[in-house]
């Protein structure tokens, strides 16, 4: 209900200020753009949970989440 709703918009919010405070968003923005686009809200594929599309988005979650680790690391080792 509005729990999850407001956790959505929630971890949607975060991943975009994340994204905007970053300094190098050219080498970010194509891993960002393909979660961006599955967790739309008001996309036409079908529902989130249950579905191919949940496994499709946490892929996609995780494939960013692994480049920014390894961004992150870079940065620490120069």
């Amino acid at each position: 209900g509005l729990i999850g709703l407001g956790g959505y918009f929630l971890f949607l919010y975060l991943l975009l200020r994340g994204f905007m405070r970053r300094g190098n968003r050219a080498a970010e923005f194509p891993y960002l753009l393909p979660v961006l686009v599955a967790l739309f809200p008001l996309n036409a594929h079908m529902a989130f949970y249950g579905s191919i599309w949940a496994s499709v988005s946490w892929w996609l979650i995780a494939f960013y989440c692994a480049f920014l680790s390894a961004v992150c690391r870079e940065d620490t080792d120069h």
